[in-house]
């Protein structure tokens, strides 16, 4: 029996002898993080002095930065896609970050001075999946965010983008073939709704009565109901076509440019926020480390 003890009593001190190095690995890192404090709570004065600097100086930030107008607006495009729209609306930005404020004034066709009040602006494609319903089923949406300096100009800047898009050469070209299309639609559609009348006549006046809904022209059966049926259809797409032929456009707008009562950008407790969090942080790193090289040196 003791002889089977003594496996048991050797595990021990070997299990001991794998776990000294891990224990004196903990109790290091616990000497580390008391010694860590100890110096930070030397230098907490200083600490708090930086905290109250970098707050001061974060806060002063809304008397300095220039202020603006944040706003988006939802267009609908039913001849150019959403992408490419976003391409074209995205290089007036660049051309606005380069100061090429004539070209701005041009191509959106508002005075010099509105296209100065525009500080950036920016496009992209809404997914697919939250496409609206439309009667061309090629439309896109884009997402357009603009941010201004000035309030008064908005009318005419959201004019000007849309116009811009609307009279794309490329844009005209889909614009015209489609106006052709919806032209060549509704002759057809004349031509059968005339055909259908002069049927119409003939079933008047040639058909033997049968059965309900039913009747005989030359020893031939014949659907009357089907015959009004039909007519009906083409004069509803008719009538769509008119309808769209009217009212064609290739840029529609979905939401407007909503402002709000004030500068909203840029958001300045969130600016404040993030700019004290990382004082905060840089203090916790910094400090400890300067009171430890004051202490070398004495």
């Amino acid at each position: 029996m003791n002889e089977e003890k003594l496996p048991n009593k050797n595990e021990e001190i070997d299990l001991l002898y794998f776990l000294n190095p891990v224990f004196k690995a903990i109790r290091n890192i616990l000497l580390g993080v008391a010694n860590y404090f100890r110096l930070l709570w030397s230098g907490k004065w200083l600490f708090i002095l930086l905290m109250i600097v970098i707050s001061l100086a974060a806060f002063s930030l809304r008397y300095i930065l220039p202020k603006a107008y944040k706003t988006s607006a939802i267009f609908i495009s039913h001849s150019l896609d959403a992408k490419l729209c976003s391409v074209l609306i995205n290089n007036l930005d660049y051309e606005n970050k380069n100061d090429n404020q004539n070209l701005i004034s041009s191509k959106l066709n508002i005075s010099k001075e509105a296209a100065g009040n525009v500080k950036w602006i920016s496009a992209k494609p809404i997914e697919d999946s939250l496409t609206a319903h439309t009667i061309d089923s090629a439309a896109s949406i884009i997402h357009i965010t603009l941010r201004i300096s000035s309030d008064k100009d908005i009318s005419a800047i959201q004019a000007g983008l849309a116009a811009y898009l609307e009279n794309n050469e490329y844009s005209l070209k889909r614009k015209k073939a489609r106006i052709k299309t919806l032209e060549a639609l509704n002759a057809d559609y004349e031509n059968k709704i005339n055909s259908l009348d002069s049927l119409k006549k003939i079933v008047n006046n040639s058909i033997l009565p049968r059965s309900s809904g039913q009747g005989i022209i030359l020893g031939q059966p014949i659907e009357p109901v089907g015959v009004y049926r039909a007519q009906s259809e083409y004069y509803k797409n008719l009538l769509s076509n008119n309808e769209e032929l009217s009212t064609i456009k290739n840029i529609e707008i979905l939401q407007p440019f909503f402002l709000p009562d004030s500068y909203n950008y840029p958001n300045f407790n969130r600016l404040l926020f993030i700019i004290v969090s990382c004082g905060f942080v840089f203090g916790l790193f910094i400090i400890p480390i300067w009171v430890f090289q004051k202490r070398k040196q004495v």
